[in-house]
């Protein structure tokens, strides 16, 4: 399998200020390129978090999430709109509508402080109107009754699935930043196993300040009289799962597209005993 060994940061754009005026994520590159000076270590909540506006081999990927380098990760709950596809593929974006992002992960071995090869990572989000694949008979504006798992209601496929990491726990994918549904902050889920073990779930988000940007964008506009957006700081898992900690720090390409990159501490013999609830 081909995988990618590097990727690019670009928070600074050279274009002419006329070109740049095009991009309708203009703002959020400033927002951005404010928050993160080129080579500039920043620390908040005391955590120190290494972000920089050049090439990075994906062999030196810096965390640009909250996570602690070689401890563990936050879990959280796997939720109810899980399906297991065994589709392997870098690109879940299929033809939905939204802002691109990049993900990239390294899963390391909390106990060696060394990246696991061979981890399947999936990954699965809410489309830009807050619509799961192989749930679209859900409806986005009503809030689920359980977080157990629910059956699908259709064959979708979109923003769902997996890699498998190389021999130093790294994997890419290419999807786009979720929408909101009623009763939950923005959020993507992660799930790592390994040898069939599934030894992390968890979710990742973004901060407030960035989705407030991505939320103008056309493709996340909804009806008047949809639900109000939960926060990071109203939603319930956020708050009780270390949602700070799997917090994504991106930054912005030329194009508006965002990409972020973050290291997952896993025990290798942990068992999933935490996923369904």
């Amino acid at each position: 399998m081909k995988r990618d060994k590097g990727m690019i940061h670009r928070t600074t754009d050279f274009r002419p200020d006329s070109t740049r005026e095009k991009n309708p994520l203009w703002p959020l590159v400033l927002m951005v390129r404010a928050m993160t000076n080129r080579h500039s270590l920043l620390t908040r909540a005391g955590i120190a978090i290494l972000m920089t506006a050049v090439v990075v081999p994906i062999t030196s990927v810096s965390a640009n999430c909250n996570c602690h380098d070689c401890e563990l990760s936050p879990v959280s709950i796997e939720g109810p709109y899980f399906i297991d596809l065994h589709k392997i593929r870098s690109d879940v974006r299929e033809n939905t509508t939204g802002v691109n992002l990049e993900l990239k992960f390294q899963i390391v071995d909390i106990e060696t402080c060394s990246g696991i090869g061979g981890a399947t990572v999936e990954i699965w989000s809410c489309d830009a109107q807050g619509f799961y694949s192989g749930y679209l008979g859900r409806s986005p504006d009503e809030v689920a009754t359980s977080a157990r798992h629910q059956m699908p209601t259709d064959n979708s496929t979109f923003l769902r699935g997996g890699q498998v990491s190389d021999d130093e726990g790294y994997v890419r994918f290419l999807t786009k930043v979720p929408g909101y549904y009623a009763g939950r902050a923005i959020h993507l889920h992660v799930l790592v196993s390994v040898l069939k073990w599934d030894v992390f779930v968890g979710q990742m988000y973004m901060p407030e300040g960035i989705i407030e940007h991505i939320l103008q964008e056309p493709a996340y506009h909804r009806e008047p009289d949809a639900p109000s957006r939960v926060r990071n700081e109203e939603d319930i898992y956020f708050v009780s799962s270390g949602g700070n900690m799997t917090t994504l720090l991106p930054t912005v390409a030329y194009d508006g597209s965002l990409q972020a990159s973050c290291r997952l501490g896993v025990k290798l013999r942990a068992k999933r005993e935490y996923s369904a609830n």
